[in-house]
């Protein structure tokens, strides 16, 4: 779905948790790179906004939305399970946040908000293995967002 040719004018806003940034960062990065090759000025219509974790994701969508025109928002983060079962419960509980707030505003959000089975963050193949999945998965919210945009354009 690459578009060299025609530029679009679609404003996002990306969401970032901290919690394993070097991680979080692969999918941000690939993102901008997509939407970039789709046509879209990302220095001028991409806004960043990181948040401390994956729970703060969804009242910040809901503040940004409130105080912005954005056509869409993307919400990045790692959701692993740190021992202490949860990760689970906190991944849902974003998930559901991000929804009710993208229907509350009928502005789309998307989410790159990702919940491993395992993940060891001492573990050198597993890092390597993430991020160059979570670099996959960057570009490909870049082009769900710009589908998700066009077709909520059209309606």
């Amino acid at each position: 779905m690459k578009n060299n040719n025609k530029k679009l004018d679609y404003k996002i806003a990306f969401i970032s948790a901290k919690w394993h940034q070097d991680l979080v960062s692969a999918m941000t990065k690939s993102c901008t790179l997509e939407l970039s090759m789709l046509g879209i000025d990302t220095k001028k219509n991409v806004k960043q906004f990181q948040v401390p974790g994956s729970l703060e994701i969804p009242l910040t969508s809901k503040l940004i939305l409130q105080k912005n025109n954005f056509d869409a928002v993307i919400a990045f983060g790692l959701v692993v399970d740190g021992g202490i079962y949860r990760h689970e419960f906190v991944a849902q509980t974003v998930l559901n946040g991000m929804m009710e707030v993208s229907l509350q505003t009928n502005t789309p959000i998307l989410s790159a908000v990702l919940t491993p089975q395992r993940f060891d963050e001492n573990n050198s193949s597993d890092i390597k293995f993430f991020k160059k999945h979570l670099t996959m998965k960057g570009a490909e919210v870049a082009r769900s967002a710009v589908e998700t945009i066009k077709t909520a354009k059209k309606l």
